[in-house]
């Protein structure tokens, strides 16, 4: 249920920048353990450019990275690069 959520919130996102055409790719990491459960990074990427990093926990964005004017591509999220910045 929560891969589900994140991966509508990931196709309501792109669609919402890129005017309504969603395809591309994704992939998972083991991102950490809290608890005793396991923490998932997904990575998702859209036909355009635009890439999404979400967790499973708390479907925290941890980047974002779109496309300027000119097609560079730019992270606009201020994240932390590993779980422990989000749990301390």
């Amino acid at each position: 249920m929560q891969r589900f959520a994140v991966l509508s919130a990931f196709a309501l996102l792109a669609a919402t920048l890129h005017g309504g055409h969603v395809s591309g790719q994704e992939a998972t990491a083991d991102w950490g353990v809290i608890d005793g459960k396991p923490v998932k990074l997904y990575t998702l990427q859209n036909a355009n450019g635009l890439i999404l990093k979400v967790t499973n926990y708390g479907a925290i964005i941890t980047e974002l990275h779109v496309p300027d004017r000119n097609g560079k591509l730019a992270d606009v999220v201020l994240g932390f690069d590993s779980l422990d910045g989000y749990v301390a």
